[in-house]
């Protein structure tokens, strides 16, 4: 693919600091212990695909919290100001957002600094925000009868494509958790430089993406040929109308239509990453915890099906994982990978001052395991 991701750096960027990670390859196992960055990692690289936007910016912020109350109880939903606020690094002096990185011969860089300033509205400040938003009652009776400091972001955004001359664009930013929604509505959306997808560790379970995969004809029937590990009876994948709802069936030699909710994770899982690899086509798949709802024995089948559909589709993958099983597994089921020298092991390791990666390639790594029985996660 031409717009695949060949290096990144993160100097400052949620929990990460002063990262750098090169040769990256068709397919990255992003390992590490607990809490190393391999979310925030992922992250990163999607705040990169669409530099100029501040509203891809809230929508990275908004990923965990979309996993987090994805259910109609989500009333403690933080507000996008609040989401914005923590993907700066509170440990550094100066709150900044500052990530580059390389899409072949395209060089981007991405910078958000600033501080969060106490600013007391006055009374137009008040009516502008009232005349240009759109409030239930108690929020405009809220700011309506504002009195106390707001606090508020004042910093700079700016961006740089080195294919459009080096010009670096700045654009000044100053808002408040009242007015961050409204600066969202009017900027639109910006055209990414590459396509991503981003799969969380329970989007399997929220999210239902069957028709993408029935629509792909020929994909479909390699989908429903891995399923058949999970369970043989399985034939194919359908959707069905019943007066004025449409139900995702499974259709199964043994019991004809049956729902696809009364299934277990690991088939709805498969399904979810195949929609994702349709999705990323010329594009990037980000996994998270890739093993969830995985069972073991079945690891070797679904890698070496996920590897190869991905090379299928020119789709540049990168998984997380903290578990040297998964690793292993990947390593073993994907001979070709290892031997055709497009897959990477990026280990990361947090200090005090910076987050250190190793990348291995897949040759490396098995050399590492087979001869030594090295630990792969830092």
């Amino acid at each position: 693919m031409t717009n695949k991701l060949t290096s990144i750096g993160v100097t400052s960027f949620r929990g990460i600091q002063n990262l750098m990670v090169e040769n990256l390859g068709d397919v990255n196992i992003v390992t590490g212990s607990n809490n190393s960055g391999k979310t925030s990692f992922l992250e990163a690289m999607m705040m990169l695909s669409a530099p100029e936007s501040l509203d891809n910016a809230i929508r990275v912020a908004k990923l965990r919290e979309n996993v987090k109350y994805r259910t109609p109880f989500s009333r403690n939903r933080l507000v996008s100001y609040q989401l914005f606020s923590y993907l700066f690094n509170k440990k550094n002096e100066k709150l900044k957002i500052e990530i580059d990185g390389k899409y072949g011969a395209v060089h981007v860089d991405l910078k958000i600094e600033g501080e969060f300033q106490k600013i007391l509205l006055d009374e137009y400040m008040i009516k502008d925000l009232l005349n240009n938003s759109r409030y239930s009652r108690s929020k405009f009776n809220e700011i309506e009868s504002l009195e106390e400091e707001v606090e508020t972001f004042v910093g700079e955004h700016s961006y740089m494509l080195n294919d459009k001359e080096g010009i670096r664009y700045e654009t000044k930013l100053n808002f408040n958790k009242y007015s961050l929604d409204d600066i969202l509505r009017s900027g639109g959306r910006n055209k990414p430089i590459v396509k991503y997808n981003f799969i969380s560790s329970i989007d399997h379970i929220i999210n239902d993406s069957i028709n993408l995969v029935i629509k792909s004809r020929e994909f479909k029937k390699e989908v429903v040929e891995i399923l058949t590990v999970f369970d043989e009876d399985i034939e194919d994948l359908v959707i069905i109308k019943d007066d004025d709802r449409y139900i995702h069936c499974i259709q199964s030699k043994s019991n004809g239509l049956m729902p696809l909710s009364i299934y277990g994770d690991g088939i709805k899982k498969v399904i979810a990453l195949a929609a994702g690899i349709i999705s990323s086509k010329d594009g990037i798949l980000l996994v998270d915890e890739i093993e969830t709802s995985i069972h073991k024995t079945i690891m070797p089948r679904i890698f070496h099906w996920l590897i190869e559909s991905c090379r299928d589709f020119s789709v540049q993958l990168f998984l997380t994982t903290h578990s040297l099983e998964v690793v292993d597994e990947i390593l073993n089921a994907n001979p070709s990978a290892v031997e055709r020298d497009f897959l990477r092991i990026v280990t990361l390791k947090k200090n005090d001052t910076k987050t250190i990666a190793r990348v291995l390639t897949g040759r490396e790594a098995m050399k590492l395991r087979n001869n030594f029985d090295m630990e792969l996660r830092g």
